[in-house]
């Protein structure tokens, strides 16, 4: 995180966060899980997208992406917001 990595250090806290899952049923209940997805849903990220080209949102100016379509899935999965380029590059 003193780094400036924190794509790096959200998937090492998602990565945590699965592992106490796994090691004991008492580590989070419904409402935490319903947090926790609503996090996700909400553009919190579990990771970096591996060959992506790390760069800066024009609009607001936010971290963004860009990917090829063949990793356009693991980034939804990832619950990124994926748009076509043309609507951000224009034609």
């Amino acid at each position: 995180m003193e780094s400036g990595d924190l794509d790096g250090f959200a998937e090492l806290l998602n990565q945590q966060w699965a592992r106490k899952k796994r090691r004991s049923g008492a580590m989070s209940n419904e409402r935490i899980d319903a947090w926790y997805r609503l996090a996700m849903d909400n553009g919190a990220t579990s990771g970096p997208i591996p060959g992506g080209s790390l760069t800066t949102e024009p609009a607001f100016g936010l971290p963004a992406y860009w990917i090829t379509e063949s990793e356009r899935a693991h980034a939804e999965a990832l619950n990124y917001t994926v748009v076509e380029a043309s609507a951000v590059a224009g034609p």
